[in-house]
């Protein structure tokens, strides 16, 4: 048997309240929780695709700020960096007046704009980076019909299972 089929039957025979379902939701997440301790790659596709379900391809804060989280690389002296290069605030002020697709969040920017800052430091000054990362994830032509609409979370999401398809 499937979870969604207990529901669907659930929902047949008239017992889908809604505090029953808040109550088999907490125990999915109960679920959720361990495999987050022993699985959390796996953990953490579950949680983008029930975003995205939820949300669209955009980032929120909480994913923004796990996804930068896990960034890291080494700069043009040596130094090590992770997490933030920039602060929400900086991208902001530092992109004004851009001009972004519709439906991009704050979080696709602060997203975006750090993770170019880790790819490129070892060559390019911050205002490079900022012109790169623009041109990368907000303008970028050919992305989709739609335009690049999205682009910032469809990326990290195809990275995030193209990681776990090379651990295989």
């Amino acid at each position: 048997m499937k979870y969604s089929d207990l529901i669907k039957q659930a929902q047949q025979d008239g017992k889908s309240s809604e505090s029953a379902m808040w109550k088999s939701v907490a125990h999915v997440d109960c679920l959720l929780e361990a495999m987050k301790e022993k699985q959390p790659e796996e953990y953490w596709i579950f949680m983008r695709r029930a975003h995205e379900d939820l949300y669209g391809q955009h980032f929120d804060k909480q994913f923004a700020e796990y996804e930068v989280s896990q960034m890291y690389s080494t700069d043009k002296s040596g130094h090590g960096m992770s997490g933030a290069h920039w602060t929400l605030q900086e991208i902001k002020a530092a992109t004004a007046g851009k001009a972004y697709p519709k439906g991009t969040t704050e979080w696709d920017l602060y997203v975006a704009y750090n993770a170019c800052a880790h790819d490129f430091c070892k060559e390019y000054a911050d205002e490079d980076i900022l012109i790169i990362a623009y041109t990368f994830f907000f303008a970028d032509e050919d992305w989709s019909s739609e335009g690049c609409s999205g682009k910032v979370w469809r990326y990290f999401c195809a990275k995030h299972e193209a990681d776990r398809y090379l651990k295989e």
